[in-house]
């Protein structure tokens, strides 16, 4: 038997810094931040 989530669900964040991501999203693509010197993902 499961229960009821209970607990709030975060909603995602629309600021300056995620702003590209959603964008992106709605043009369905997913865009990754990396780093310009060494092209690390983050």
């Amino acid at each position: 038997m499961t229960s009821a989530y209970d607990k709030p669900i975060p909603i995602p964040s629309n600021g300056d810094l995620t702003k590209p991501f959603w964008e992106a999203a709605k043009r369905g693509e997913l865009i990754i931040p990396y780093c310009n010197s060494c092209s690390t993902l983050f």
